[in-house]
């Protein structure tokens, strides 16, 4: 469309119309985010995550921080065009798509760093299941939460058997949310991780429309920005026939140089999987790199069948905890709300804990951050936050009231009542 308005110049130009709005997408959805579809999904899901380690604890090169900064960096690989085409071959043989066997392996390095043979990888999905949304601008990604098997010392070439069935089984069930996954699961919340997953993998293998414009030369640059939404991301770029690999990593667990190595580690695993497909996982080399924190120094695993340990109830006491417990409660769809209970644990996410904050704007016409309730996730922390911010515009209120009294009278006048009110 932007070519094609370039090249009009000031000549009108009529785009063909589209099918349906982005609106009807939301539409469609919400009403498929209910009913006996949605809790076939669902039950899907809980049945495939259920024992599931929702914390990776992969070793790191640095102790990983309470709250986790962000901040990461980039590095990336290319393979040579032969290695690409053995891949591509290997998949054939393998009846596996590149997305499988990348993935596989990224499974297997996993399983090797953190000594667990449960993962749990995260992709994101387009989300255009309809024909009508392949040309509307919007976004209709979704995450998928991947649980790779590789129990029993297995080969390579049962690794991509069993990540195809579980890719091919998570294809089927998408459609429910991400958020709507992670409120259903109700995994441990923490500042430290994101829930369900530490680690993802991406696939790009859809070729970028070229841009011509009439006398000029156009030029994609990937940017790249200083920052990891996970610990981990594993991503793979098909372009002119090889196949570019890299690694966005959290700088507050690893350094570049263990980056480079993860990257040789992976690329050794691929040159395994297409070798001999047949030898185990105990078989592959001993990886390059070599954490300086062991994974057992990490947070430890928590499963979604685990038992977890409630706060004991203790009912709201104030007018203001009342009336949080009751946002909670209508929010999270659950008949009582303690003081100290926490509000990850009883099913909420990011999206839930802005309409905590909304409806506390409305209802007690106060203005909290969002970031407070992740800090202090329960009734009783945002109580005071409120009281704090409540008590501090009274006295700034009582401060300009004095202040304008006193700017009435004279000099004389505001020392003699300042000296009899204080």
């Amino acid at each position: 469309e932007l070519a094609t308005f370039y090249e009009a110049e000031d000549k009108n130009v009529e785009l063909p119309g589209l099918p349906i709005q982005y609106a009807d997408f939301a539409e469609w959805q919400r009403q498929n985010a209910q009913g006996a579809g949605l809790d076939e999904h669902l039950a899907y899901w809980k049945t495939q995550l259920q024992g599931a380690p929702f914390s990776i604890n992969l070793p790191s090169d640095f102790a990983p921080p309470a709250q986790p900064s962000f901040a990461g960096a980039h590095q990336s690989i290319v393979l040579p065009p032969q290695v690409y085409q053995s891949l591509r071959n290997t998949c054939r043989q393998e009846g596996v798509t590149l997305f499988m066997l990348l993935l596989g392996a990224f499974e297997i390095l996993l399983s090797v760093y953190s000594g667990l043979d449960d993962i749990l990888v995260g992709t994101p999905v387009a989300g255009r299941d309809l024909i009508e949304t392949e040309s509307l601008i919007g976004c209709f990604i979704n995450t998928l939460v991947l649980r790779g098997n590789l129990s029993g010392n297995p080969s390579l070439g049962e690794v991509l058997n069993r990540t195809r069935e579980a890719a091919i089984d998570a294809y089927t069930h998408q459609a429910v949310p991400f958020e709507k996954l992670v409120e259903e699961m109700r995994p441990e919340r923490s500042l430290s991780r994101s829930p369900l997953f530490q680690t993802m993998f991406v696939l790009e293998n859809e070729p970028a429309s070229e841009l011509m414009l009439k006398g000029m030369e156009v030029e994609p640059l990937r940017l790249k920005t200083p920052s990891a939404k996970f610990d981990l991301t594993l991503g793979a770029v098909e372009k002119n026939g090889s196949l570019e690999i890299w690694f966005s990593y959290s700088t507050d667990l690893f350094a570049h140089q263990s980056i480079t190595l993860m990257l040789d580690d992976f690329k050794q695993t691929l040159e395994a999987i297409v070798t001999d497909p047949q030898q185990t996982v105990s078989q592959l080399p001993a990886p390059r790199w070599q954490p300086k924190v062991p994974a057992s120094a990490r947070i430890a695993s928590e499963t979604s069948g685990g038992p977890r340990k409630k706060p004991e109830f203790v009912a709201p006491r104030t007018p203001i905890e009342e009336r949080l417990a009751n946002i909670w409660s209508d929010v999270l769809r659950v008949e009582r709300v303690g003081l100290f209970d926490n509000f990850f644990d009883l099913g909420g996410h990011s999206l839930l804990a802005a309409q905590v904050i909304s409806r506390a704007r409305t209802t007690l016409s106060v203005e909290l951050p969002l970031r407070r309730i992740f800090e202090t996730p329960n009734v009783a922390g945002l109580a005071a936050a409120i009281y704090e911010i409540q008590t501090a515009e009274t006295e700034d209120d009582e401060l300009a009231a004095m202040l304008a009294e006193l700017s009435q009278l004279s000099e004389e006048e505001a020392q003699s009542k300042f000296a009899e009110e204080f």
